[in-house]
């Protein structure tokens, strides 16, 4: 009796392992939460398009297009008649958007359109396809006095679509929709999950970052050029042309920043309108070119005399900065803050808190007056020469007076 059951068991194990040769086992089992529908009202999924940027940056033109691949229908590897295509689908994002801003950075959500409208299912059973984002739908601006990055989603998805017979068995409807993130052949959790609830879209995100560069070339043209600059004035009748006041800046980079962004910042002083080497504005280590580095977050302490700016060449927007004039003995210091093309007005004082630099012109000038010097009287120079005259008139005196003396004798 004991032989019979075990070969009973050994049976029914060989059946089931014929029929999981005969009938292959699904390879992708549904994820959850998978989007359900009926057929009234078919399953249906959406992308989530996130591009970020740093608080101040437009938004750049440009329609991101997601193109879907086909892997499978019922575990069958697919061809190109056995399963239907998804065509691409596309979000265009436009200078208008706002999107919303949370610590520092900007982001624009745009939502595709269902992935399976207009698609046909010839039949029920289990479709499988992959999703990527064509990294080619912006136009990005890279010249002399513009620089912009784009760092696309690399995120790939594979969605299992499950089609079913309507009740009349007279055509199908999309019973579910799972999306899963898809690496290296691996099939793992649902990524992303942020449509209303439903758990239906899945997300592909991008960081931009634009930079509104000054040429070292031309320094000074504030035309075309809207990087920071930090410019000194002297004025006033007795203000010194050849002194150099001490000044300090720090710079941090924006939130937000593509894996590419650059991790320092170039800069050059200018003397009316050229590089100069900025030796004897306190800088050290200054390349040929006469630029030199400025790292984010450390502060840099530097020199400038009448005339002279520090020009900041390609920190991005949305980058901010501190800066501060010491004090400087007989003088008056005021100046005017440009930010993002907006010239505040002018104020006493020597010093700004953080400001974000925009894509419009950015500026620090800092004017120090002395005013006319009043003369005081007998100045220390001239006490030799007044001695001299001291004991002139006294010896002029001693001699009067012991000729008067004789001639009373």
């Amino acid at each position: 009796m004991r032989f019979k059951k075990v070969l009973g068991t050994l049976s029914a194990v060989a059946l089931s392992a014929g029929l999981l040769a005969v009938y292959p086992v699904q390879r992708v089992q549904a994820a959850t939460p998978t989007a359900s529908g009926t057929e009234a009202n078919p399953a249906h999924a959406t992308i989530d398009k996130h591009l970020s940027m740093p608080e101040g940056t437009t938004t750049p033109v440009g329609t991101a297009t997601f193109k879907f691949t086909s892997v499978s229908v019922d575990g069958a590897a697919a061809t190109s008649t056995n399963m239907p295509t998804i065509p691409d689908r596309s979000v265009t994002f436009a200078t208008s958007d706002t999107g919303t801003v949370t610590g520092g950075v900007k982001t624009v959500h745009k939502e595709s359109a269902n992935i399976v409208d207009s698609v046909t299912f010839p039949h029920a059973g289990e479709y499988i396809y992959t999703v990527k984002e064509d990294n080619a739908g912006f136009t990005l601006t890279n010249d002399t006095f513009h620089s912009e990055i784009m760092e696309y989603s690399t995120k790939v998805y594979q969605v299992q679509v499950i089609v079913a017979n309507n009740a009349a068995g007279t055509g199908t409807y999309v019973q579910s929709i799972s999306v899963n993130d898809y690496t290296g052949g691996t099939l793992g959790a649902k990524m992303n999950d942020n449509d209303d609830g439903e758990g239906t879209s899945f997300e592909f995100d991008n960081k931009f970052m634009r930079t509104t560069k000054n040429d070292p070339n031309d320094p000074d043209n504030d035309t075309q050029g809207k990087n920071l600059r930090i410019k000194k004035v002297v004025a006033g009748a007795g203000g010194n042309y050849q002194q150099y006041f001490d000044f300090s800046v720090t710079v941090t980079a924006p939130a937000g920043l593509p894996a590419s962004a650059p991790t320092s910042y170039k800069a050059v002083i200018s003397d009316n309108g050229a590089a100069v080497d900025p030796t004897s504005n306190g800088i050290t280590g200054a390349g040929a070119d006469h630029t030199f580095t400025i790292t984010p977050g450390t502060a840099l302490n530097f020199k400038l005399k009448h005339n002279q700016q520090l020009v900041l060449l390609d920190a991005p927007v949305g980058a901010k900065y501190v800066a501060s004039e010491t004090a400087a003995s007989s003088y008056t210091a005021k100046y005017v803050q440009t930010v993002n093309g907006v010239a505040g007005s002018e104020t006493t004082g020597n010093s700004v808190t953080s400001t974000a630099l925009g894509e419009g012109l950015n500026s620090w000038k800092v004017t120090n007056t002395k005013a006319d010097i009043t003369p005081t009287g007998i100045v220390l120079s001239n006490l030799p020469y007044i001695m001299i005259g001291v004991i002139a008139v006294a010896g002029f005196a001693f001699l009067m007076n012991r000729k008067h003396n004789r001639t009373e004798a």
